[in-house]
């Protein structure tokens, strides 16, 4: 009997070392994309940014700007 609880108690500690060693990884893969997020924040905070952004992605010009599309040559 006490080496059947031995032998349960030694599996449950594998298994908890592997779940915790999996939340690691995934903790440090979430604190890296925070960053990078958070750094989006702050650019895109700026409102400069922000309208240099919408220009690029949405080919939008402010009243009495022009807008010049160069496609390239195939």
């Amino acid at each position: 009997m006490v080496v059947i609880q031995v032998y349960n108690l030694v599996r449950e500690k594998i298994e908890l070392k592997d779940k915790l060693s999996a939340v690691m990884t995934e903790a440090g893969k979430l604190e890296t994309e925070n960053g990078a997020l958070l750094g989006d924040i702050e650019y895109f905070g700026n409102p400069k940014n922000l309208a240099k952004e919408i220009k690029a992605k949405f080919n939008y010009k402010n009243p009495g700007e022009k807008l010049i599309i160069v496609v390239p040559e195939e």
